[in-house]
């Protein structure tokens, strides 16, 4: 596992907990659950957000694909996608001035 993004033991003992054995079984049935059709609910559609997304995104994302960035897009009244060329799955703390300039000129913007 890459623990370049967790700087503790607390973090890292906080992501591995969920993997301990028989802790997966609850989070299991909470999707189960979810995606169970309900009688007479008729299916559950998503709406969009009334607000303006900003996603920042690591290039270098192990975990995930950068088509999930975009596709977040559709469930919001508008918004953009910045990409981060030097930094992966914690933009964060990979990258914080670049993070901390998009975040802000979002909010000095009125984006939001």
């Amino acid at each position: 596992m890459r623990r370049y993004c967790l700087t503790s033991y607390a973090e890292q003992e906080s992501v591995l907990a969920p993997w301990y054995r028989g802790a997966f079984t609850a989070p299991i049935n909470y999707y189960r659950a979810a995606f169970r059709k309900v009688p007479g609910a008729g299916g559950l559609k998503f709406r969009k957000l009334a607000i303006a997304a900003l996603i920042l995104w690591g290039r270098r994302d192990f975990a995930l694909s950068r088509d999930f960035a975009t596709l977040n897009l559709n469930y919001a009244r508008s918004g953009r996608v910045e990409y981060a060329a030097i930094a992966g799955l914690c933009l964060y703390r990979e990258n914080p001035d670049f993070f901390n300039h998009h975040i802000r000129q979002f909010v000095l913007r009125g984006e939001n």
